[in-house]
């Protein structure tokens, strides 16, 4: 193979190895905002979370019809979600340029009761809009998590 054939070759594969850098780069970075989110509020440090957000970010509850702007209020409907031996954790997600659609099951105390549905939207990697969608309560018995019953 001549030289001119082998940069070129080498180019183009250095491209794709670019572009394929830049997808995954876009999906971690949706991810870990929306999985540090949640880990933030699971973890009780909802200060924390105020570094996520959007200078004039907005939260959405669709089950109440209420609406927050700024961190301040977004903090005051995000506070009851918090309790110690809760967490939430991801277990579906997609994704369409800076809006994340995501299900996250609610345990306490390692006994999911609840999914929730939730959209979450980003700009300059900061969550800008971000909706409660909607929440399926679990029957009953309760699953406990990592029980594969």
């Amino acid at each position: 193979m001549s030289t001119k054939k082998s940069l070129l070759l080498l180019s183009f594969v250095f491209l794709l190895v670019l572009a394929f850098a830049a997808m995954v780069h876009a999906d971690l970075t949706s991810m870990l905002a929306v999985d540090s989110l949640l880990a933030q509020i699971s973890a009780g440090d909802l200060q924390q979370t105020q570094d996520l957000f959007a200078e004039d970010a907005v939260f959405t509850n669709k089950l109440t019809g209420r609406s927050c702007e700024g961190f301040a209020e977004i903090a005051v409907d995000l506070t009851p979600w918090q309790h110690p031996g809760r967490t939430y954790e991801i277990i579906s997600m997609t994704e369409d340029g800076d809006t994340v659609k995501f299900v996250v099951e609610v345990s306490d105390h390692n006994v999911v009761w609840a999914s929730q549905r939730m959209t979450a939207e980003l700009n300059d990697n900061l969550i800008q809009n971000l909706e409660l969608d909607g929440i399926r309560l679990l029957s009953f018995p309760y699953k406990k998590v990592g029980d594969s019953s």
